[in-house]
């Protein structure tokens, strides 16, 4: 059974355990890209191999204070894909930045009774990032606990980093963010309302809100896919702005080609592909329809 919690107290309770001999994966799994996904699959299949359960501990926030890659709810997806039985966001406190890498272990690690820990080349834990993988495995070793701690992933020579990915997409090299996450870099969100010009064009839209806290790619006319419940569809996305039609709250607008519906309330996926071209004024509405609809042509043939 999947389990995702969050734990906001500073010991974690008896709710949040497993059976004792689980394995857990330890780190911030910002953009679960493929360094992160290759701990997940360890962890899962050590638990497999001995008939218990998998875990995964990280935060609700990114502990760096960094723009976010993949939403909680993203992560809670893709651990679930992946075979995750718990999911367990810890929130990232004061009082538990304070607390010295063996209190970390003791009231939280220890506390989850693992047969396996596992952790990437990098870790760091404790007040400070004080503790590292030596001293983890260290102190899995006295509490009778395995321990793995995985080299890092590669890519055009260098590992796989959230560092890397959000400064990929900030720059527009969406095909490299790719191939760093295993996947397109995406947006969830709950369409809201929009101005209603882009139906009265003939190209209706699902808009969904900005979130500031998210790193997203330059402004422009993007050729995307919008997944909708478990259908997947061709869509062109606009992100930053619409200069022909000046009102309106700042959106990420996408038109579903071929979708007819009404999507209002619904939690849909836009993944962003490649960019098309930059986001222009034009004369007129008519110009804009006319641009539109070449848009549309060059989407399908992509």
């Amino acid at each position: 059974m999947y389990i995702k919690r969050i734990a906001r107290e500073t010991e974690i309770s008896e709710k949040f355990l497993l059976e004792k001999g689980c394995s857990v994966a330890l780190g911030n799994f910002d953009g679960f890209h493929k360094g992160h996904i290759s701990l997940v699959r360890k962890a899962v299949s050590y638990a497999r191999s001995n008939n218990s359960k998998a875990c995964v501990f990280t935060f609700t926030s990114n502990i760096s204070g960094s723009q976010y890659i993949t939403s909680n709810e993203q992560r809670g997806r893709i651990l679930k894909e992946e075979g995750i039985d718990s999911f367990i966001m810890c929130n990232f406190s004061a009082e538990f930045k304070r607390l010295e890498p063996e209190e970390f272990f003791d009231k939280y690690i220890k506390k989850i009774r693992p047969g396996l820990v596992v952790a990437g080349f990098n870790y760091r834990f404790g007040h400070n990032a004080a503790g590292d993988a030596t001293l983890l495995e260290k102190l899995c070793d006295a509490s009778g606990i395995e321990f793995a701690v995985l080299p890092p992933v590669i890519y055009k020579g260098k590992p796989i980093s959230s560092t890397r990915i959000r400064s990929c997409i900030e720059a527009g090299e969406l095909n490299d963010a790719k191939n760093m996450l295993g996947r397109e870099f995406s947006v969830r969100r709950k369409v809201v309302a929009g101005d209603g010009i882009g139906k009265i064009l003939g190209f209706p839209t699902a808009n969904l809100t900005v979130d500031k806290q998210q790193v997203m790619p330059p402004v422009g006319v993007y050729a995307s896919k919008t997944y909708i419940d478990s259908m997947q569809m061709p869509s062109i996305t606009n992100f930053g702005g619409k200069p022909t039609i000046k009102d309106g709250a700042e959106l990420i607008e996408t038109h579903i080609i071929g979708f007819e519906g009404n999507l209002y309330g619904k939690t849909i996926e836009v993944a962003f592909l490649e960019k098309m071209r930059d986001i222009k004024l034009f004369a007129s509405k008519e110009e804009l329809s006319r641009q539109l609809v070449s848009d549309i042509n060059l989407r399908k043939k992509l």
